[in-house]
Parts: C-alpha cells; structure tokens; sequence
C-alpha cells in the first residue's frame, strides 16, 4: 500500500495453504483406507473409496466455503473483516481508531507463511478482528500500520481557529 493507491481497497483471503490440518487429515485417511482397502473382502472394497471419496468432498466444501467467506480488506480509512456465507459477520474499523495490532504464529504457520492477526479499537476491552490464517501477517500489519499513521496524519476537515 503506497500514496499511488488513493482510494483503492486490498482484499486478503486465506490462502490455500492455510488449510493444512484439513488436507493432512484426509492424507492420514487416505493411509488408513488404503491398508483397510486390502484386507477387505472384494464386495466391501469399492464401498471403502465411495466413503473416502464422500469424506474428501466434505472436506474441500467446507474448505472453499471458509477461504471464500472470508475476507480482511483495508481501505484507506478504515479495515473490515468479513466471515462466513450461511452465518455473516463484518467488523469494520476505522483507521483512526485502530490501537492494537497483533500477530501470532505457530511453527508450522511460520513455515507455511501464514498467521493470526488480530485488531483492537480504542475504547474496547479486547481484539474486535480476529482473522486466523492470514497470508504474510508481518507484512499485512505493516499495511495496516500505514494506513493508521496516514489516517492519523491526515488534517481533519472543516473550519478551526
């Protein structure tokens, strides 16, 4: 985010990586079907992948409905958070309210590139945005940052003494 921007948002999803846990539980699955698949008898066999194959669709749903009902966007006045399709949520915060940034990684999400960012306003007693899985979390708060000390920086607007 740079002066060029104006009034430009920039929207962040998570990334498909920040699904791991779920892709490495339908591996694990898979491993245990494929040793169930060869001790089942022949009439069961085909029964075993149709299971693995439902669990599988399950699981990419749910992971597309969360990586496209969610969204972080930063404007140059304020921020949102955006979560779900079925049940929403939105979060806005203006630029000038922000008062606390915060970002945690475990290792494996260091690893992964990806964190939890979250965001209080002043005058609240905790995080009003939590957004988990977030892609680069330093640099994403570096933008929001920016967006705060230009907002905060920036004259108000009207007549004064």
């Amino acid at each position: 985010m740079g002066e060029k921007d104006g009034n430009k948002e920039r929207r962040i999803r998570q990334p498909w990586r920040s699904f791991y846990r779920r892709f490495l539980a339908v591996a694990a699955l898979f491993a245990v079907l494929l040793v169930q698949h060869m001790k089942a008898p022949i009439e069961y066999q085909k029964w075993v992948w149709y299971a693995f194959s439902a669990v599988f669709i399950v699981v990419w749903i749910s992971a597309m409905l969360e990586r496209f009902g969610t969204v972080f966007i930063i404007k140059s006045d304020e921020i949102t958070f955006r979560h779900g399709i079925v049940k929403f949520e939105s979060v806005e915060i203006s630029a000038t309210d922000i008062n606390t940034i915060s970002v945690k990684q475990s290792i494996i999400q260091w690893i992964l590139g990806i964190g939890d960012i979250d965001v209080a306003s002043a005058g609240t007693a905790g995080y009003e945005i939590k957004a988990r899985n977030m892609p680069s979390p330093n640099a994403l708060r570096d933008d929001i940052q920016y967006v705060e000390r230009t907002a905060k920086n920036r004259p108000t607007q009207g007549g004064g003494d």
